[in-house]
């Protein structure tokens, strides 16, 4: 029961985290249900009117791109335009691979909107075979998704020397990043006391981005912002695109040396009481 408290700060359990904790993306959507139904005397963090957004990937990738921020070329299917005869379902497939051709979409990357943490994300084996398409697309909807995100395949993303970068913002304020890549799961920069080095002009470049992000995102949390992640890689057009916005994000301190590692805990600890100050 969620009624009766002046302030719910999600940011370390969110409904799409709910999804894939009972592997049930119904749970994550009782979970926006329970938040939706909380009056206007309660405070939350984020707002609805952030995570209505933000938990329907095809939703928030037209917001970004349409804030002239880059991101991969993206279809999208909803479950409501999934037909229930197999000639149609079909001729939906068909569609989709045309379309993959005409786009010049050699390789194409398939995730489901309510999955996190790559759960049931893959690369499509053959852009070209419907067979295929029509096994993913059925397989994935059965499993209760309700959209399916089709992105272009960025072959440079998260491939050495290009890293996805996962930028950590407290409020408006960057504070870390943890990089990936092909040949190591997680590391913190070596500009910030880790071991991966990148270019510096490539980190200025990631924090300008991220800088845009935020501010296009700020005005759907009322001016007030907690914990965002941000995760950036290479590239579309020469640039590097934003890939995911987490808003209950893992942290991954253990890469990040000394004391340094509970410097996050501080700063959003500090965040929250600003944000119940401010209100």
């Amino acid at each position: 029961n969620l009624k009766g408290y002046d302030y719910i700060f999600y940011n370390f359990f969110d409904p799409i985290a709910a999804a894939v904790l009972y592997n049930d993306p119904n749970k994550g959507l009782q979970m926006e249900k329970l938040l939706h139904k909380l009056d206007s005397k309660t405070f939350l963090m984020p707002s609805t009117k952030f995570t209505n957004l933000q938990h329907d990937k095809c939703k928030y990738y037209k917001y970004l791109s349409d804030s002239g921020i880059p991101i991969a070329p993206t279809h999208c299917l909803s479950k409501k335009e999934w037909p229930k005869d197999n000639d149609s379902k079909l001729a939906v497939c068909k569609r989709l691979v045309s379309l993959f051709k005409k786009e010049k979409w050699n390789r194409v990357f398939v995730k489901p909107v309510m999955g996190t943490s790559g759960t049931d994300a893959d690369e499509l084996e053959d852009p070209k075979d419907t067979s295929e398409l029509l096994s993913v697309i059925s397989d994935l909807f059965k499993k209760k998704y309700p959209k399916i995100v089709f992105q272009k395949f960025i072959a440079k993303f998260a491939i050495h020397p290009n890293p996805e970068i996962k930028m950590y913002y407290v409020g408006d304020s960057y504070v870390y990043s943890v990089v990936m890549d092909d040949r190591q799961a997680s590391a913190s920069l070596k500009q910030e006391g880790g071991t991966y080095t990148i270019k510096d002009s490539t980190l200025v470049q990631v924090k300008k981005l991220g800088a845009k992000v935020i501010k296009a995102i700020k005005p759907l949390f009322n001016g007030q912002l907690l914990l965002t992640r941000i995760d950036v890689g290479c590239c579309v057009k020469g640039k590097h695109f934003v890939n995911e916005i987490e808003y209950a994000p893992g942290f991954y301190t253990s890469f990040i040396n000394g004391d340094k590692k509970f410097m996050i805990d501080s700063l959003i600890g500090d965040q929250m009481l600003k944000i119940i100050g401010s209100k």
